[in-house]
């Protein structure tokens, strides 16, 4: 955070830079079934820039 001045600070907030990925695997087994699940969610970047202000 970066005061401005008495009134305004601006804020910056940076999320997940790497873009880092979650993979995720559950087996399950119940006789005689069994079955696998896999997901794979892409890391998305972001950022944000506020201007906060005191009225």
């Amino acid at each position: 955070m970066k005061r401005l001045n008495a009134q305004f600070n601006l804020r910056l907030s940076l999320q997940n830079l790497l873009q880092a990925d979650t993979r995720r695997q559950a087996d399950y087994t119940a006789s005689p079934a069994w079955w696998s699940l896999a997901s794979t969610d892409t890391g998305t970047r972001a950022v944000l820039l506020a201007l906060e202000g005191k009225w």
